[in-house]
């Protein structure tokens, strides 16, 4: 092995500072190279014994998601009971909770395994398994409740799809404990979805008859589409080309990481992140209108303004 992909040993030799006791028991196994892929699972393999170990987690956060869910739902249908779709603005609820705590884990992950290949290929953190568990039953969760969302069929199927590949890579990274700097650098992206959740609060909550968009600055409203825009910019489109453009350089100068993957590894987990791409790269457009459309509000209040000026004056 060469020096540079080699020692998995290296990388579990114990929880190293910042992995914590949570990573231990997938350590041990990537040491004796005993956790199978999802991919050889489905071919008929046994499920590892170490999997278990993911079981309470995985339990905790879909019921935390569960319990916060119901009662926001049932606080949308009272306080808006006029709500133009109030599963949409319920998950929108959750998600102002949900997606920060994605955020930090994900970058806090990344940042604790970027610098070697055998961190990035092998890594595990506290953080990193957290992002992972709840991901991953977010995704579980969401897919039965966005049936329910009032949206276009072309763009619900376009989700349905997304949210089945995530949960199939994410499935296989925390099965596998291989690879989570990958998926963790993926997340990053959910940075934009906290600013397109306030976005989206603004506009669909109310508040004595006007939306809550009508009580915020406009000077603040527009700065929260300024940071969606930026957010897209750097966490999606400029993200997922330094993921592809990573990820080839570490198979290309280190072939034994290309040698050790599953199938899932090799093509699934690319062709994701090229998705995630063009799907970024679409959104971008009404993203960048509607930065401009806040642009203009805050111009317009600011001539009217100056208009009234002179009429108090008088």
């Amino acid at each position: 092995r060469s020096s540079g992909e080699g020692r998995a040993s290296g990388a579990c030799r114990g929880p190293a500072a910042g992995e914590g006791g949570a990573a231990g028991w997938c350590c041990a196994a990537l040491m004796a190279g005993a956790v199978p892929s999802v991919w050889e699972l489905w071919l008929g393999g046994v499920l590892p014994p170490e999997a278990v170990w993911l079981a309470p987690s995985f339990v905790f956060y879909s019921v935390a998601q569960v319990v916060t869910f119901i009662p926001c739902y049932a606080w949308v249908r009272i306080a808006w009971p006029g709500a133009k779709d109030p599963w949409a603005l319920a998950d929108t609820i959750v998600s102002l909770a949900v997606f920060p705590l994605l955020a930090y884990s994900a970058i806090s992950h990344c940042w604790q395994t970027h610098e070697t290949v055998d961190r990035r290929w092998r890594g595990l953190t506290p953080e990193g398994h957290l992002h992972m568990t709840l991901y991953l039953t977010r995704q579980i969760l969401h897919l039965p409740v966005q049936w329910m969302q009032k949206m276009p069929k072309k763009h619900l199927m376009m989700m349905s799809m997304h949210h089945v590949l995530s949960i199939i890579c994410y499935a296989n990274g925390l099965l596998t404990g291989r690879m989570q700097f990958w998926g963790c650098l993926d997340g990053c992206c959910e940075m934009s979805t906290i600013f397109l959740n306030n976005l989206y609060m603004c506009k669909e909550a109310s508040w004595k008859g006007k939306e809550l968009k009508e009580y915020v600055p406009a000077s603040l409203y527009a700065l929260n589409g300024f940071l969606l825009w930026m957010s897209f910019l750097v966490f999606r489109l400029a993200l997922f080309p330094f993921w592809l453009y990573h990820w080839y350089r570490d198979i290309h100068d280190f072939p034994g990481t290309w040698e050790r993957s599953s199938f899932i590894e090799r093509y699934v987990y690319p062709c994701v992140t090229l998705l995630l791409l063009v799907l970024s790269i679409i959104w971008f457009v009404p993203v960048t209108r509607g930065f401009i459309k806040a642009l203009k509000g805050i111009s317009g209040d600011t001539n009217g303004k100056s208009r009234e000026k002179p009429g108090k004056a008088e």
